[in-house]
């Protein structure tokens, strides 16, 4: 194939030392300047907090208070993120940034930091300007932008560090591998994914030792997370919430695969239209030159889409998938541009577009009509007359305990996706018990948001009724069914 094979410079080994040296270090360090730039120029500290980023948010707040997941705090996820988030809050002071801008900032630079693990990976395999393209498409991929800048994402940490622990095996630097990807589970269990990653590297240095260099680098995280859980008298409860809980969702919201495929489709053609109309002509480029494309990075990818096919739910389920269809982008169109044209025009070509695609990000969420501050004078108007003793227990409305600096009444942030069932089974009294216990704790204003309905739901509206007025306020991002507003009656039978 012309110009495919000519200027390419290829690994000593497949998993040695990147050839390009320095000069790669340094193209990777602009593609994180550069994303950097690009996310603050979105208004990546300036946006109002909104859903499930939010509820990270303020679990970030809250653990860096003091409060322990799990033990205090509901958590169906490995807490990595709050951890990393919590420690942005307490930075936060001494940067001149509130306590959310603090959470946020790391999630901005894991976001462009990515890209240019990215370029790292792929420049074992392909060309420079192959590996340059296919950075700048993860960049282009609005997901991955609108992720970066919405707050304390798991995802966005699970991406990042599962790319470092594809680099780091191809440098043979099998105890940093092994770290990260126990890392990238530890911000979301399916990060687990990034470990198949690791089988090509160890196969071609096909030594013991590797392998427990790697074993040894995973253990170092869960160990500390483990040492940390038994001391805060938490270790029951991550296991019944990270793990039993999840093995009941999954079974509960698994999907056929069929299902999974046709949702992933219309995602693509929500968001990546562009990219979707390219896809074709970069697999037909690929083809010519499969060698290209990181080994390591298709069987991570391929792992996750095993898992994601029996439980995918929203857009954020694509975030792992991101560096996979970014280095098909940019390696097939390289390939593609190569075979009509000279080795510096393919280059020039692929990187012009890739360029393209990234300076033009076209996603709504990207750019919103509400400010921060506009978002908090919607949230503290819920407030109405409380006092600072006065207790709040907030379902669903992570952005007005962020905007009020009240902390939640009790540990259930969310109650929807069975979480309500799952907290009757674990309450002494059942549902019931929980009631008495809201009894007792008798907040002055509850709030209700998303998608908690049934049975459990009706019986909270019975024991409510009586001891509350309701009312429904709308206030960003609850514009459309609003909030439920229970303010507690002065009167009371």
């Amino acid at each position: 194939m012309k110009g495919s094979k000519s200027g390419a410079i290829e690994a000593r080994d497949g998993c040695g030392r990147d050839p390009g040296g320095h000069e790669s270090l340094y193209t990777a360090i602009a593609l994180a300047l550069l994303s950097v730039a690009l996310l603050l120029a979105l208004g990546a500290l300036q946006r109002p907090v909104l859903r499930d980023p939010a509820t990270w948010d303020y679990m970030s707040i809250e653990l860096s208070r003091g409060s322990v997941p799990y033990r205090d705090i509901f958590l169906h996820k490995t807490p990595g993120a709050a951890f990393v988030g919590a420690a942005g809050v307490l930075a936060a002071p001494y940067l001149g940034l509130s306590p959310v801008q603090g959470a946020h900032l790391p999630f901005l630079f894991l976001g462009a930091l990515a890209p240019a693990l990215l370029y790292l990976l792929c420049r074992y395999d392909a060309p420079a300007a192959a590996a340059l393209a296919a950075a700048l498409f993860m960049i282009a991929i609005d997901q991955w932008a609108v992720a970066s800048i919405e707050g304390v994402r798991p995802k966005v940490a699970t991406v990042a560090t599962g790319l470092a622990c594809l680099v780091c095996a191809r440098e043979k630097r099998f105890v940093a591998a092994g770290l990260f990807a126990a890392l990238a589970a530890l911000f979301w269990q399916p990060g687990i994914c990034f470990a198949a990653g690791l089988i090509p590297a160890l196969r071609k240095h096909a030594a013991a030792g590797h392998c427990l260099r790697s074993a040894a680098g995973a253990v170092i995280p869960v160990a500390a997370l483990g040492v940390f859980l038994l001391a805060t008298g938490a270790f029951g409860d991550f296991i019944d919430q990270a793990l039993i809980f999840n093995l009941y969702y999954i079974a509960v919201k698994s999907r056929s695969p069929a299902h999974t495929l046709r949702a992933l489709y219309q995602i693509a053609v929500e968001w990546n239209t562009v990219e979707l109309l390219l896809l074709p002509a970069a697999l037909f480029g690929l083809s010519h030159a499969p060698e290209r494309f990181p080994k390591d990075l298709a069987l991570a990818s391929a792992a996750y889409l095993a898992m994601a096919l029996v439980n995918f739910q929203r857009w954020p389920d694509t975030l792992l998938l991101a560096p996979a269809a970014a280095a098909l982008l940019g390696i097939g169109l390289f390939e593609l541009s190569a075979v009509s044209l000279k080795n510096r025009a393919a280059a020039v070509a692929a990187a012009a577009l890739a360029a393209a695609a990234a300076l033009t990000p076209t996603a709504a969420g990207l750019r919103l009509n509400v400010s921060y501050q506009d978002q908090a004078r919607q949230m503290l108007s819920l407030a109405g007359s409380l006092s600072t003793e006065d207790t709040v227990v907030a379902i669903s409305v992570p952005e007005f305990l962020i905007h009020s600096g009240k902390p939640n009444g009790w540990k259930w942030p969310y109650l929807w996706f069975g979480v309500d069932r799952f907290a009757a089974d674990r309450h002494e009294g059942g549902f019931e018990g929980i009631l008495a216990q809201l009894a007792e704790l008798d907040p002055a204003l509850i709030l209700i948001a998303r998608r908690w309905d049934g049975p459990l739901r009706e019986r909270f509206e019975q024991w409510a009724s009586s001891r509350y007025s309701r009312s429904t306020r709308k206030a960003y991002p609850h514009n459309r069914k609003g909030i439920s507003v229970y303010r507690r009656l002065r009167n009371r039978p």
